[in-house]
């Protein structure tokens, strides 16, 4: 059966809140290691996070999948290791924004190592989600 998708904003929407939640988790997580970092709602850092995440990887297809038109499997197998490096300019970006302060002390990179950790975690319920509210069969 070939790819078919019924509902693609419905599939997308579920990916957003999937992965808003899990932000906002890490924002919570985040304030609970910064000391006088009350002014940082969770909302707004988890919304900035879901934000900056959707830009660069919509970029990424848009590059890979779109622009160069690189087979799907190779960029599912480049996934991970070109994803870490985006990833890494993600979370710090995030950090700098938020929590500059953090930025000074060794205690960023634990953090941004977790958030980076807890994205890859995230995408697999947010593309199960994707596929299974979307209706994207492969086969």
């Amino acid at each position: 059966m070939s790819g078919a998708v019924e509902n693609p904003i419905l599939g997308l929407s579920v990916f957003v809140i999937i992965k808003l939640a899990g932000y906002m988790m890490m924002a919570r997580y985040i304030n609970s290691q910064v000391d006088n970092c009350d002014n940082q709602t969770i909302t707004k850092v988890a919304l900035t996070r879901t934000f900056i995440g959707m830009l660069v990887g919509g970029l990424y297809w848009l590059v890979l999948l779109v622009m160069f038109k690189v087979p799907l499997e190779i960029i599912i197998i480049s996934y991970f290791s070109i994803l870490l490096l985006l990833r890494y300019f993600e979370w710090y970006f995030l950090l700098w924004l938020f929590y500059k302060p953090l930025l000074e002390k060794t205690q960023h990179r634990g953090i941004m190592f977790k958030g980076i950790f807890l994205s890859y975690i995230l995408d697999l319920p947010a593309a199960y989600g994707v596929i299974f509210t979307a209706g994207i069969w492969v086969g």
